[in-house]
C-alpha cells in the first residue's frame, strides 16, 4: 500500500510540474491606438491642403493639423504635457498659393494662438510664432503626411538610474 501511495505521489509530481519553454516566440507589442494608414488623401498630396503632424520641442507635445482634408474644416489638435487644445482657423487655402494662417483656441482655459505657414505643394511647413501661456519657448517640428507616407508623432518619458527626461519623436513611413 505504501508503495502504491509513493508511486501515485511520484506520478502526480511528474504531471504537475511544467516545463519552461525557453524557445517561446516573444509576443510583439502593438499600439492599439496608432494608425496603420495615412489620413492624408491622394488629392492633397501636391498642394497645401491635407494633414500635417509633428512634435512640440521645449515642451512635451504633439500637433496635428487638418487643412480641408476631405472636408471644409481647418483644425489643429495640440497636446502639451498631456493637455489637449483644439484649435481652428478661418483662412481658406487658395489653389496654387502658399498658405499662412493663425490657429486659435484655449489651453487650460486660457486663449492661445499659433501661426502656421506652408509653401506651394505643402513644402516646408512651419509655425512662425506661438503664444502658449506657460510654454514661451515652444518650437515645432512638423511634416506633411501624404497618401503614401504615414507620419506619426509621439511624446514620452524615459528613466535610467540617476536620470529621467522626456522625448518627442516623429516617424515617417512610406507605404
Amino acid at each position: 500500500m505504501k508503495k502504491s501511495i509513493a508511486l501515485a505521489f511520484l506520478g502526480f509530481l511528474m504531471f504537475a510540474c511544467s516545463k519552461n519553454d525557453t524557445n517561446a516566440t516573444p509576443v510583439a507589442k502593438t499600439c492599439a491606438t496608432c494608425l496603420r494608414t495615412p489620413e492624408a488623401l491622394v488629392a492633397n498630396d501636391e498642394n497645401v491642403k491635407g494633414i500635417y503632424k509633428g512634435v512640440v520641442v521645449g515642451s512635451t507635445g504633439t500637433v496635428s493639423i487638418n487643412i480641408q482634408n476631405g472636408s471644409n474644416t481647418i483644425t489643429a489638435t495640440l497636446i502639451i504635457d498631456g493637455v489637449t487644445a483644439l484649435l481652428t482657423s478661418t483662412v481658406t487655402p487658395v489653389n496654387g498659393q502658399s498658405y499662412t494662417s493663425p490657429f486659435t483656441g484655449t489651453f487650460n482655459g486660457t486663449p492661445i494662438s499659433v501661426n502656421f505657414s506652408v509653401g506651394l505643394g505643402g513644402a516646408t511647413p512651419t509655425f512662425t510664432s506661438s503664444d502658449i501661456p506657460g510654454h514661451p519657448n515652444a518650437t515645432f517640428e512638423i511634416f506633411k503626411e501624404t497618401s503614401t507616407s504615414l507620419v506619426e508623432a509621439f511624446m514620452g518619458t524615459y528613466s535610467k538610474p540617476g536620470q529621467t527626461g522626456v522625448f518627442n519623436i516623429v516617424l515617417s513611413r512610406g507605404l
